[in-house]
């Protein structure tokens, strides 16, 4: 998470109790964060959001939020079905908006160690591999390519959060 200053994932969770989502979950310890939340439009959530994390970290933090459902679209539509080339680290980069133009995928960072593979309304799904002392890491690249701010997750982690919390009937 940004920020200044380190948010331990019980306050954090405590915090969002307070603004009124409940059945909250920090999921690693990296920001990522499952609840439920009353029918509001997904911006003024994420706005809520926002300006309890300026509070907790004295800095801004964006928040990438996505609803259960296009969470499990995120896997479902993935290309990561079949494992990937060795070396190759299969990574998800969540936008806050839907990228203006890309070039046609599958193409690859300046450096080769980042290949996007495929651009999914909010999401870019990208390869990663060492090349030579850089190990590739598809962010900073990415908000490159898209002006925009971003938040990268491992494909592993996206899977086991979809997995973990799926659409409940009902």
């Amino acid at each position: 998470m940004g920020g200044r200053k380190p948010v331990r994932m019980e306050e954090l969770r405590r915090r969002l109790l307070s603004l009124g989502l409940t059945d909250v979950a920090t999921v690693k310890a990296s920001g990522n964060v499952v609840f439920e939340a009353p029918m509001q439009a997904p911006a003024a959530i994420a706005g809520r959001i926002e300006e309890a994390l300026r509070e907790l970290t004295g800095g801004e933090v964006r928040v990438f939020l996505r609803s259960r459902a296009e969470l499990e679209e995120i896997v479902a539509d993935g290309p990561f079905a079949q494992r990937p080339p060795k070396g190759d680290t299969p990574y998800v980069t969540f936008l806050l908006e839907p990228p203006s133009s890309f070039a046609r995928t599958p193409f690859r960072s300046p450096m080769g160690e980042v290949t996007v593979v495929r651009v999914r309304r909010r999401e870019v799904y990208s390869l990663c591999r060492r090349v030579g002392n850089r190990v590739g890491f598809p962010n900073a690249y990415v908000e490159k390519l898209t002006g925009g701010p971003a938040t990268t997750r491992g494909w592993p982690t996206v899977t086991e959060i979809a997995e973990a919390y799926p659409i409940q009937p009902g």
